[in-house]
C-alpha cells in the first residue's frame, strides 16, 4: 500500500508540473500577442542579479538536498528582466542540471557583466547524463529526424520554457551537451542602466 500511495503522489506530483508548464506557455503566449504587455514585461527590472540568482539556487539545493553539489560564483548587476522570470529560469535551470546529474557530482552557476555588450551571461554547468544531439537541435528549434523517447522529451520542457522566457527579455539561449558527460546552458540577458 505504501509503494501504491508513493506512485500515486509521485503522479499527481507530475501533473501537477505539466499542468504549471501549460499555464506557463500560455501566459507566456499571451504576453508574446499583446504589444503593451510585452513592452511592459521588457521593461521590469532585476536591481540585484546577485541576490535573485543565489537565493533560488540556493533554495532549490536545499529543497533537492543538493547544497553541497551547487558551486556558485555569480557577479551582480542590474538587468533587464522580471525577477519573477529570472528566478523561474534559475530554478528550471537547476531543477534539469539536478534531476540529470548524480548526487556528489558538482553543479555550476556562474554569472558574469559582459559590460562591452551589455549583458549579462548566466551560465549552468551539470556533469551527469547530458542530452541527445537530437535533442538540443529540438530546444534549439531547427528540425529531428527520427523518434525521441518520452523521457528525453519531458527532460526537455522546463528548458524549452527557459529559452522562451530569456527570448521575451529580448535575451538569448544556447545548450552545449555530451551524452553521458555533461550539459552547459548559456542564457544571455540585457544589463539595465
Amino acid at each position: 500500500i505504501s509503494t501504491m500511495a508513493y506512485e500515486i503522489h509521485r503522479a499527481a506530483g507530475m501533473l501537477l508540473r505539466s499542468i504549471q508548464y501549460y499555464m506557463l506557455f500560455s501566459e507566456l503566449e499571451a504576453i508574446q500577442s499583446d504589444a503593451s504587455s510585452l513592452r511592459a514585461l521588457r521593461d521590469s527590472r532585476v536591481f540585484s542579479a546577485w541576490m535573485a540568482i543565489t537565493e533560488m539556487a540556493t533554495l532549490k539545493a536545499r529543497q533537492d538536498w543538493r547544497e553541497a553539489d551547487l558551486h556558485l560564483r555569480v557577479e551582480d548587476s542590474p538587468l533587464r528582466i522580471s525577477e519573477m522570470y529570472l528566478q523561474r529560469i534559475v530554478e528550471e535551470l537547476l531543477e534539469n542540471a539536478f534531476r540529470n546529474s548524480p548526487s556528489g557530482s558538482p553543479v555550476e552557476v556562474t554569472g558574469e557583466v559582459h559590460a562591452d555588450w551589455q549583458e549579462y551571461l548566466l551560465r549552468v554547468c551539470d556533469h551527469g547524463r547530458g542530452m541527445l544531439a537530437e535533442q538540443v537541435a529540438l530546444l534549439a528549434g531547427r528540425g529531428v529526424s527520427g523518434t525521441l523517447s518520452s523521457d528525453y522529451i519531458g527532460q526537455g520542457v522546463g528548458l524549452m520554457i527557459v529559452k522562451r522566457l530569456v527570448e521575451l527579455h529580448q535575451g538569448t539561449f544556447s545548450v552545449e551537451s555530451q551524452p553521458k558527460q555533461s550539459t552547459v546552458v548559456e542564457i544571455r540577458i540585457p544589463l539595465s542602466e
